[in-house]
């Protein structure tokens, strides 16, 4: 039996009419579906095509799809919280739409929030490699995060939350680790971020993009710089830590340039 929670999700689109239909799918065909979804369209050029997908779905579907339309491009965190400010509903979740979710999944973090009332954030993980084709959520291993250890590793992937919405927090007005920066505020608030370590989502592997891999993994580091930039403070064991993450970061970045 599940407590009364209603969802909302959010999906970001930039030039995604290729994936935005199984991506809508994927959340309409949940095994706990939500009450309602918004795609929020960042200037796309396709976007014509985006809403004759999205009005081809509300003719089959009862969920309601609605479409905002940004009349310029303010990027994926400022998007997030423009489409926030309709949300309804007591829970909120994203979705890129160029990825999947699993069928199961808000059925399971649902759970989480039954059995965990505090908790503001229920996280997961998400599916990179094509090679793997299990798609079942497996929720035996939870974990509650905490700010030091997210300094120094990120696990939460943006497709895969589900977030009280009345959160006070949002996303960074910005292009890069907007998410990130949202994930170390809600815990160094103290409030309760759970994190299911399975797969809830996945990339649309039937489109795969090339991008420029050295020039987005560069902006992403200092998007993570500048997150981890602002917990600076007059605490000596603080400013420590955030150093010695900061140059970990900067290693693992190098790392990944040797490996690619």
């Amino acid at each position: 039996m599940y407590s009364s929670h209603d969802i909302t999700v959010i999906v970001t689109s930039y030039n995604e009419s290729a994936t935005i239909r199984d991506c809508l799918i994927s959340i309409l065909e949940q095994n706990y579906p939500p009450k309602s979804i918004i795609v929020i369209d960042d200037f796309s050029n396709d976007i014509d095509l985006t809403s004759n997908i999205i009005r081809s779905l509300n003719k089959i579907y009862k969920i309601q799809i609605d479409l905002i339309v940004n009349n310029k491009n303010i990027g994926p965190g400022l998007s997030r919280n423009k489409a926030w400010q309709f949300v309804k509903t007591d829970l909120v979740g994203f979705l890129d739409a160029d990825d999947l979710y699993f069928q199961n999944k808000l059925k399971y973090q649902i759970e989480i929030f039954n059995n965990f009332p505090k908790v503001s954030i229920v996280s997961g993980n998400k599916l990179f490699n094509k090679k793997i084709s299990n798609s079942e959520v497996n929720i035996s291993k939870i974990k509650n995060l905490n700010f030091y250890k997210l300094l120094f590793f990120n696990d939460i992937a943006t497709s895969s939350v589900l977030i009280k919405s009345n959160l006070k927090n949002r996303f960074l007005h910005t292009y890069y680790s907007e998410d990130y920066y949202l994930w170390l505020l809600t815990l160094y608030e103290k409030n309760l971020i759970i994190h299911i370590d399975s797969n809830l989502c996945s990339q649309n592997f039937k489109y795969i993009y090339k991008n420029n891999l050295s020039s987005n993994s560069l902006k992403m580091e200092i998007g993570i710089q500048r997150a981890i930039s602002s917990y600076y403070s007059k605490n000596f064991y603080l400013i420590l830590l955030l150093i010695t993450a900061q140059i970990f970061s900067i290693l693992k970045l190098i790392r990944r340039f040797f490996i690619k």
